[in-house]
This record gives C-alpha cells, sequence and structure tokens, in this order.
C-alpha cells in the first residue's frame, strides 16, 4: 500500500507531463520486473523491497489506463468506458482465488501471476494509443491528426481532411501541477472532499476484503465470493449513475457500505454464513463505490490537472490503505473498533460528497478556469504562459501583474559599433535568426564578429550564441514587471515559476 501511495503521488503528474501512454508502458515493464523478482526474494526485506516497487508500477497503470479510455470517448460515454476497464478487477479477482488454490507455492504463483505480463506489455506498446485530449494541451497537432486516423482506420472509418484541419489546439501550453489545483478554489474545494471521499471509498472496500478470514468460511471461496459480487457491482453502477448522476450514487453507496460494518457488529459471531452475507453486500457498495469515483473525480478536474487531481486522490486511497489492516490491530482494545471505523469515516465521506457538484452530462473540461463556470459560462482561461491581453491581469493580481511576460529578444547593440546608423529594423535583421514560424528568436542572436558592416551585409553570419549582453523587451510605455526587471526570461525563465512557486505556497496556509 505505501507503494500504491508513491506511485499515486508521483506518476499522476509524471502522465500530464510526459503523457498516459508512456507513463503506462513504464509501469508495466516494472511490474513486470519487480513481480518476477519477488518469486526470487532471497529475504523478507528484499519481498518488502519489491513489493513496495511493485505498488508503485500499479499505481502507474490503474491511474493512468482508465484515464486514455476516458479521454478518448466523447464525455457521455466516458463513464461507461472506465468502468468497463474496472470490470476486469472481478475476472482477475476470481481468477486469483482459484490459481492460489491450485499453486500453494508462493514462488511458483507469483512467476504464475507475473509473467504474462510480458505479452502484455508488447501489445501494449503496438496498440496503445496516447490521449488525443492530452496531445492537445500540449500542442501537437500533428501527433494529435495522426492518432485520430489512426483510431478511425482501426473503427472502419475515414476522417475528412478538412475535418482534421479544424482542430484547435493550444498554440503554447504548460502542463500543471499539484499547486495550481489548490491555486483555484472550486478546484481546491472539489481536492479536499474528493481526497475524503477516496479515503473512505478505500477504507470500507480494504476493511472489508483483508476482513476475509475473520468472516468464518473458507477463505478461498470467500474471495471467489467477492469477486462474483464485484462484477454486477462494477457493471451496475454504470446504470445507476447515468440514471440518477455521480453525486447521489457516489454518496449512496459510501452510506450503505459504511451501514453495513456497523450491521455486522450486531450478528452473533456463531452465525457466519449472515456474516459472510452482510460482508458481500458492503463489498458490493464498497465496489461500486470504487468504480464511480473513478468516473467522478475524472469529471471534476480540468484534462491539463486530471492526473493530477486523480494523483493526489488515490494518494489518499492508499493513505487508507495502508491504515486499513492496521487499525484491525485496535480490537485488542475492543473488538467495535475496527467495524467501527471502516463503517462511521464511508458515511462521513458520502455526506461530504453531497456538497459536491453534479457531472452527468456535462463536457469534460480542458483547462481550469478562474472561477466556477455557472449556467455553461467561462470567465477565462488558466494555463496559457505567453497570454498577453488585459484580462490575464485579473488573475490573482499582485502575482500576475508583478510577472508579466512581454515579447523580447537578444540586446545587439554590438552591431551600432559598425553602423551607428542602422534602423531598428536593419539592427534586427543583421543580428538575430529567424525561426521557423518567420519571427525573430527570442533567446538567440548571431554571434558577434569582428568585420565590417558591408561584409555582415553581404555574407551574413552564420553561428549563433544566447543572449549574451542581456534583453530588448517591447513593453507598452511605462510597463514593467519582475520579468523584466530581473530578466526572467529564456534560460532564466523557470525562476519565475519558483517565484510563483513560493507564492503559492504562502497561499495554500491562508486562515
Amino acid at each position: 500500500m505505501a507503494g500504491l501511495l508513491v506511485g499515486a503521488l508521483v506518476l499522476g503528474p509524471m502522465a500530464d507531463r510526459f503523457g498516459r501512454r508512456t507513463i503506462v508502458l513504464l509501469s508495466v515493464f516494472f511490474l513486470l520486473l519487480f513481480g518476477v523478482s519477488l518469486a526470487f526474494s532471497p529475504n523478507i526485506y528484499v519481498y518488502m523491497f519489491l513489493k513496495f516497487s511493485s505498488g508503485i508500477s500499479i499505481s502507474g497503470i490503474i491511474a493512468n489506463s482508465f484515464v486514455i479510455g476516458g479521454e478518448w470517448s466523447d464525455s457521455s460515454k466516458f463513464a461507461f468506458c472506465t468502468i468497463i476497464c474496472h470490470s476486469c478487477f472481478p475476472i482477475g479477482l476470481m481468477m486469483l482465488s482459484g490459481i492460489a488454490y491450485c499453486i500453494r507455492n508462493w514462488r511458483i504463483l507469483q512467476l504464475v501471476l507475473f509473467s504474462p505480463l510480458l505479452l502484455v506489455l508488447g501489445m501494449y506498446y503496438w496498440i496503445l494509443p496516447e490521449s488525443a485530449r492530452w496531445l492537445m494541451t500540449q500542442g501537437r497537432k500533428e501527433d494529435v491528426q495522426k492518432e485520430i486516423q489512426r483510431a478511425a482506420r482501426v473503427n472502419g472509418r475515414k476522417v475528412p481532411e478538412d475535418l482534421l484541419d479544424m482542430l484547435e489546439v493550444e498554440a503554447s501550453s504548460r502542463s500543471g501541477n499539484m499547486v495550481d489545483i489548490f491555486r483555484l478554489s472550486y478546484l481546491r474545494k472539489r481536492a479536499l472532499i474528493m481526497s475524503y471521499v477516496w479515503f473512505g471509498t478505500s477504507m470500507v472496500y480494504y476493511g472489508l476484503s483483508l476482513n476475509v478470514g475473520n468472516f468464518g468460511l473458507n477463505i478461498f471461496l470467500t474471495q471467489f465470493i467477492f469477486g462474483i459480487v464485484e462484477l454486477p457491482a462494477r457493471l451496475g453502477s454504470l446504470l445507476l449513475i447515468q440514471h440518477f448522476g455521480r453525486r447521489i450514487c457516489q454518496a449512496g453507496v459510501l452510506i450503505f457500505g459504511g451501514a453495513t460494518c456497523l450491521v455486522i457488529l450486531a450478528i452473533p459471531k456463531d452465525l457466519p454464513a449472515v456474516i459472510t452475507t452482510i460482508a458481500v453486500l458492503g463489498k458490493f457498495a464498497a465496489t461500486a463505490s470504487f468504480s464511480v469515483v473513478y468516473v467522478y473525480t475524472a469529471e471534476l478536474y480540468p484534462t491539463i490537472l486530471r492526473q493530477n487531481g486523480v494523483g493526489l486522490n488515490s494518494m489518499c486511497a492508499r493513505v487508507a490503505g495502508i491504515l486499513a489492516p492496521l487499525i484491525r490491530l485496535l480490537e485488542v482494545y475492543h473488538y467495535t473498533i475496527p467495524m467501527l471505523t471502516y463503517g462511521i469515516v464511508p458515511i462521513a465521506a458520502g455526506g461530504f460528497c453531497l456538497l459536491l457538484p453534479e457531472t452527468l452530462n456535462v463536457e469534460l473540461q480542458d483547462h481550469a478556469e478562474l472561477t466556477k463556470p455557472e449556467n455553461g459560462r467561462t470567465d477565462s482561461i488558466l494555463f496559457d504562459k505567453q497570454e498577453k491581453s488585459l484580462k490575464g491581469t485579473k488573475l490573482l493580481i499582485g502575482q500576475v501583474f508583478t510577472g508579466l511576460s512581454f515579447p523580447h529578444h537578444c540586446n545587439t547593440d554590438w552591431i551600432l559599433t559598425r553602423g551607428p546608423n542602422l534602423t531598428y529594423e536593419q539592427q534586427r535583421n543583421l543580428t538575430l535568426p529567424v525561426n521557423k514560424d518567420g519571427r525573430f528568436e527570442s533567446c538567440e542572436m548571431f554571434t558577434p564578429v569582428d568585420l565590417d558592416l558591408k561584409t555582415i551585409e553581404a555574407y551574413g553570419i552564420n553561428s549563433t550564441t544566447g543572449c549574451n549582453e542581456g534583453w530588448v523587451y517591447e513593453t507598452p510605455i511605462g510597463a514593467s514587471s519582475i520579468v523584466t526587471e530581473f530578466d526572467l526570461v529564456c534560460d532564466r525563465s523557470s525562476f519565475l515559476a519558483t517565484s510563483q512557486s513560493i507564492y503559492m505556497a504562502g497561499y495554500l496556509v491562508e486562515p
């Protein structure tokens, strides 16, 4: 569970930065490596380390595979794709019960369970696409078109070229990070509530799953029954959330799952069949809650922050997974404490769900908005780093205004010693290279040479260098910022992001 926690915290942001497909492939490879290595563990310490590493890899697979499927689907089909992915879990759980029953040697069991991942890795490498939505947020229009054409070929369809040309992607975009979620009040509220919802969901799920040996029946049979009940729970949750909505269903299954844990306390221990039946109902609710929470969480965050949000919330679920087996140790003080905890926590989480917005039939967001959307209206978009319109000054005025960016290029006054009467346009043409977009480079200039002006005009300069003599900014009269004051551009631009992060660190602890 500790590995799952670290994986949720680390691999979610990595997927938003490097892409969903890359992280899934990397996670499958490492799960294969660590899973097979488990079979050769010489001692418990190596075993625990490999289990920890495997947990990190599993988080990367779980958190990203369903997002790829969901982001490739229409908003109305997002829940369907997510739950179909999750419906494979109970199939694996039932197979695991049977395989474990037949193979009692744990080393051989490890090899049997993890060796097939080699085939999975090869299959994923050839058929798994990158998320088109993620590519669009990165401004990679050509890659988006290729992936869409590839998907069309698989489905036996043809996409008109003029339709592909109409795709609008971000000209310049950067990946969001965890701090950006807490920067906006409505996202901060969603993140905090969903973190507790994930915590409560995981608490009741693992609380019941890990207590399977205490319900009085054969552990293999009970685990197999748990696997059987998970399949209708996951598929049935799709019908429920499509009819009643995400919020009500999420709250309902959490409250029901918590209530079953409390009811178990009232059942005499000499009735194991009754206890197991109640536990199966609780497992049904907990499983449905996990299916709904993945759909609901992904729909609450914009694409550019989706993996950060899912990773943050999933991290809280892993904390609950770590605590769930430890809570069982509290029964030495009183036998009711574990089940009381497993019951009360999800019931409270169900209540908090009612504070969240409904996302049924709502179009998936690609970017975070400054204020919570009302009646489908959007005020403006965050994360366009090079936004230059005045409405950008409305973004946390103190921070954004002091960090405004302006068009800039290298200071090339050295050429004026060869020709003091050069116009500004002539100076730029002789000293600044042009990029593929036909614009002057912002962070490079032609290397100063010891030649006269006529020779430079006739033959030009072939080599380039950085802005060794500083920059020139095209700012409106009277305007300035810390960018122009401290030259926070080009190879120094990271200082701007650092200053913003430091500001947000203070903002997070504001009363």
